[in-house]
């Protein structure tokens, strides 16, 4: 996602150093540490747990004003490390989630989990709610059609270009998920 593949941490006298992906942007990652980039990391219990704590405690970070956490869905263990790590400094979030129903759903529960243990929600940021591309990088087909996706792309973009070619510099907007839903920050109003 950062273009950062075959970057790698390394350890010195302060712990274990991030990736720079700007002068004011590091990173640290477990991928940093994985030989095959496609396989899964399915850790459970207590080592989970360490390599979390060592994520924390270990690399050295310097001084930081936000840390972004990437987790799953469903992966509240490492939000009460993260939690009961940075207890001695006011941490606020931001949670990121998709309009699909079952990232709303599972959002919701994060946000009584950040009430429950006292982190202030600044807000929630939705992300893939729509896409915005040139007409151009889509492929045409027939509803009937299964495999000659290229071949009407191109008879359909050759067809524009003859007849409508202002249409060849439309921008395609759309809402790829139903975002009807939402997500209750504050339900002490009853609403």
């Amino acid at each position: 996602m950062l273009g950062l593949e075959g970057q790698d941490s390394h350890q010195n006298n302060l712990g274990w150093s991030h990736v720079y992906v700007e002068s004011n942007i590091r990173v640290m990652s477990i991928g940093f540490k994985l030989h095959n980039l496609d396989g899964v990391v399915n850790w459970k219990g207590p080592y989970k747990k360490r390599f979390i704590k060592q994520l924390l405690e270990d690399v050295y970070w310097g001084e930081l004003e936000i840390l972004v956490d990437d987790a799953p869905l469903g992966t509240y263990d490492k939000h009460i490390l993260i939690v009961q790590f940075f207890q001695v400094i006011a941490i606020r979030v931001f949670l990121v989630t998709t309009s699909q129903q079952v990232s709303l759903i599972d959002k919701q529960k994060e946000v009584n989990f950040c009430k429950k243990v006292g982190v202030p929600i600044l807000g929630v940021v939705e992300n893939i709610s729509g896409l915005c591309q040139p007409l151009t990088d889509f492929w045409f087909s027939r509803m009937i059609e299964t495999v000659e996706h290229t071949y009407t792309t191109v008879r359909i973009i050759k067809y524009m270009r003859k007849k409508a070619s202002e249409m060849l510099e439309l921008i395609i907007a759309s809402e790829v998920l139903d975002n009807s839903a939402s997500i209750i920050l504050d339900d002490s109003k009853g609403e």
